[in-house]
Parts: structure tokens; sequence; C-alpha cells
């Protein structure tokens, strides 16, 4: 995972976020965690597709960040989908995966992503994302 010098040197966002993590590697989970806390945010983090969609369908958050590669019945792009299909359809949600072709990212969008990460996450990318959302869906 990248991080520049100016992302270490920032310490909270111009915004505090609630964040949800959905990741089930719990060591890269425990870094997006830290690092977001780090800078400002309230982080959620779920380590499968169903309890995080329980949690965003609990805790409407302003921001997802899930995997793409999810253990368990459901992957990043099911809980996409039903995100958009239930009541937190407004939320920012943000795909983090290792696959980063044109196609991968048509298929983040198709599923209801507004961005798509390839990992190892570049830190100071996820913060402008995450510090210029505006709080409206930009589907």
């Amino acid at each position: 995972m990248k991080m520049s010098d100016n992302s270490e040197n920032k310490n909270t966002a111009d915004v505090s976020r609630r964040i949800l993590v959905i990741e089930d590697n719990t060591d890269s989970a425990e870094m997006l965690q830290t690092f977001l806390e780090i800078h400002g945010h309230q982080i959620t983090v779920k380590n499968n597709g169903a309890d995080g969609l329980e949690a965003a369908r609990d805790l409407t958050p302003e921001v997802i960040i899930c995997d793409i590669r999810l253990s368990g019945d459901l992957n990043g792009y099911d809980v996409a989908e039903e995100i958009r299909r239930d009541k937190v359809k407004s939320v920012f949600l943000i795909a983090l995966s290792g696959y980063g072709r044109p196609e991968d990212k048509e298929k983040s969008k198709s599923a209801g992503f507004n961005e798509h990460l390839t990992k190892p996450t570049d830190f100071d990318a996820l913060l402008k994302l995450i510090d210029n959302f505006d709080g409206s869906n930009q589907i």
C-alpha cells in the first residue's frame, strides 16, 4: 500500500465521514482502519460481504470501501448491487481490487461502485476521493 509524505502529514479530514470497510484480509482491513481513523474518519470494519451488507443497512455509512474478492457467499459486486437496490443507495462506493484492467473497472461501475482503486492501495488517491465526495451519489 502506497503512502506519500503528504498523506502522512495530514492528520485530520476536512469533514469526518462515517466509513464502512468491507475487507476479508484482516491485516489490510486493520491498516485501512488505522489510516482512515488517523485522518479523522469514523470507521467500521466487516470481514465478509454478508456482515458488510448488514452493517451498511444498519449504520448508513456515507462511504463504503469494499474489496471485490471477498470470502463467503457474497463478493464485492454482489454487495454493491444489493446496496444500490436497498435503502442505502446514496452511499459513495469505492471498490478495492487486485484487478485493474479496464473491463474490471467497467464491471465495478456496472455493479454500482462509484470508483475503483487497484491494490496496492494508493492512500493519497483514497483520501482524495473521500475528501472530494460531496455527500451526493455520483453514479
